[in-house]
């Protein structure tokens, strides 16, 4: 009896150690995929983003971008297109609509990481709340206080280690 409970127990953890192989695997293998899914994740929430604008803006950019998948993400692959876009997110800022063109900012962010994957010689300009105003490298976009960015509406580019679209700041 004693000889069969010890034939017993070293089948039993030799299927433990199959178990714990397979669900380590499927570990593996399911960060894998969660990883994979990553890019799909932030793309599906800049397109929500833009899915929330109104319908009004949405009208105003649908020569800029459009609601298919395929051809929303083609924007960020194309410089004139991320510009044109980056002048429409200025027009509303003329228009104090700081919280919407924030929103797209999001997107023109989004925009400018694909832009940078595709071109080594792109990079953001990032620009952070409390940074010294700079002319070269910022619009402002409401008062008279040009001492110190308060908000950050939407990222510029560098392009070649020049400023090709300024930060829109307030």
């Amino acid at each position: 009896q004693n000889e069969t409970l010890k034939m017993n127990l070293a089948q039993n953890q030799d299927q433990l150690r199959e178990v714990s192989d397979s669900v380590r695997d499927l570990k593996a293998k399911l960060k894998e995929a969660e990883d994979a899914l990553k890019p799909f994740e932030q793309l599906i929430a800049i397109i929500r983003v833009y899915q929330d604008l109104p319908d009004s803006v949405k009208k105003t950019l649908r020569n800029i971008l459009s609601d298919n998948f395929e051809d929303f993400i083609v924007c960020g692959t194309d410089l004139s297109r991320i510009r044109n876009f980056a002048e429409t997110i200025r027009v509303y800022t003329t228009k104090k609509e700081f919280d919407l063109a924030e929103k797209m900012g999001k997107i023109l962010k989004y925009f400018i990481t694909i832009y940078e994957e595709m071109n080594d010689k792109a990079k953001e300009l990032k620009v952070k709340p409390g940074e010294s105003f700079d002319d070269e490298k910022h619009i402002h976009c409401e008062g008279k206080n040009r001492v110190k960015v308060t908000r950050v509406l939407a990222s510029g580019l560098m392009l070649k280690g020049e400023v090709c679209l300024k930060a829109l700041v307030v």
